[in-house]
């Protein structure tokens, strides 16, 4: 299923950036002191996980029910 694949990749990287601008740069200095490394990844993981699944769903739904419909 690379469209969840690219969706996950896509939204991780948004994630990323978000955090990014808003002032959580990982390895920027005193980023230890926040754990940056662990919010950031946390956040971006759980995100692309939550994309991926609604493209699975959707594309299941989609690609199947259309499939057994006709």
């Amino acid at each position: 299923m690379w469209e969840a694949g690219g969706n996950q990749t896509a939204t991780h990287l948004v994630v990323d950036l978000a955090l990014d601008a808003v002032g959580m740069r990982v390895g920027a200095l005193l980023a230890a002191e926040r754990a940056t490394m662990l919010v950031v990844t946390f956040v971006g993981s759980a995100a692309a996980s939550l994309a991926g699944g609604a493209m699975m769903g959707y594309v299941f739904v989609t690609k199947l029910f259309v499939k057994e419909q006709q």
